[in-house]
Parts: structure tokens; C-alpha cells; sequence
């Protein structure tokens, strides 16, 4: 995990902040499920979490040093 390697530390707050906002986010695009064939709608959802997914990929080598340098 990256907490063992790096020494990050969150708290509860960090963790229900990022709930709220995912749930948010799901509420609102669950508005275009009857404005959307169900097909496109859930094409959709594939599309966001890949080009999450991808986001996580390119930019895990930032975080990595960002961390190492607030460490060091």
C-alpha cells in the first residue's frame, strides 16, 4: 500500500470527503439514465472509470516523487 511505503497518513475525514463526492457524482450522471439508451448510458460509465484508470497509470509516478520530496 502507499501508506507502508511512503508514510502517508489519512484520516476518517479524507476517506468520507471522497465517498460524498463520488456519491454526488454518481447522482448526477444517474439523471442521464432515462435520457439515455441504456447501452450509451452504461458506455458512459465505462468511459469515466478507464479514463480513471489511465489518470491513476500516468500520474502514479508525480505522486510517487511529490510524496518522497514532502518525506524526505
Amino acid at each position: 500500500m502507499l501508506e507502508a511505503q511512503v508514510g502517508c497518513v489519512h484520516n476518517d475525514s479524507d476517506i468520507s470527503s471522497s465517498i460524498a463526492i463520488a456519491n454526488f457524482t454518481v447522482g448526477w450522471l444517474g439523471r442521464y439514465y432515462e435520457r439515455m439508451d441504456a447501452g450509451s448510458f452504461w458506455l458512459l460509465h465505462s468511459a469515466i472509470a478507464a479514463a480513471g484508470a489511465l489518470a491513476a497509470i500516468l500520474l502514479r509516478p508525480i505522486v510517487y516523487r511529490l510524496f518522497e520530496r514532502k518525506i524526505a
